[in-house]
């Protein structure tokens, strides 16, 4: 199995990797490689299509609307995986 996680970078460096704001977004079945890769990947790119251009959001603390925007800035893991991906 391979988790796909993402990490706030927003946050603190001394809190960011800690469990609690770590967010899995899903797991590649294993022990085999998945045939299509593209699949599982499909939903989390389009997602992240969507936030690079921004998404209406609300900020239950101060109630207050706000543009969210993400971007993926470092993609890591197993050589062999990689491979695969940035094909």
């Amino acid at each position: 199995m391979t988790p796909v996680v993402l990490c706030n970078l927003n946050l603190p460096p001394d809190e960011r990797y800690k469990v609690k704001n770590i967010l899995t977004s899903f797991i590649l079945p294993g022990p085999n490689a998945a045939k299509d890769l593209d699949s599982f990947l499909r939903p989390l790119v389009d997602e992240l299509l969507e936030l690079e251009n921004g998404v209406q959001a609300f900020d239950g603390h101060t109630n207050t609307a706000f543009q969210m925007r993400a971007w993926v800035t470092l993609v890591t893991g197993r050589r062999c995986m990689l491979i695969k991906f940035s094909s």
